[in-house]
């Protein structure tokens, strides 16, 4: 799931079943990854989302929206330590592409 306003076009809208889109792509990548190739990407800008969801993934994930959008690296850390998942990787690729902006730090 993205961590961007743009979520609510699509993947929170809901299935017949009651269950937002999103979840529905969690599942149908979970039946895919026969090869262990497959992983997800969820926001780590709603961290209660992250929470009542991280137990259906089963799978690598990656977590976005940490830094310039608004996540929070302990949090999502958190979430994933109490219950002991450790197959994840934190994007803070913003974070770092701006680390500085000063005069010539290009070319370090």
């Amino acid at each position: 799931m993205t961590s961007n306003k743009g979520a609510l076009d699509f993947e929170k809208q809901k299935l017949a079943g009651g269950r937002f889109l999103y979840q529905g792509v969690i599942e149908k990548v979970k039946e895919w990854n026969i090869n262990s190739n497959c992983g997800i990407v969820f926001g780590a800008t709603n961290t209660e989302e992250l929470e009542s969801n991280i137990d259906s993934f089963g799978i690598l994930r990656s977590s976005t929206g940490v830094g310039a959008q608004g996540g929070s690296l302990e949090d999502v850390a958190r979430t994933f330590c109490s219950r002991k998942k450790k197959n994840y990787l934190v994007n803070v690729s913003r974070g770092l592409i701006y680390v500085d902006n000063s005069p010539g730090y290009a070319a370090r």
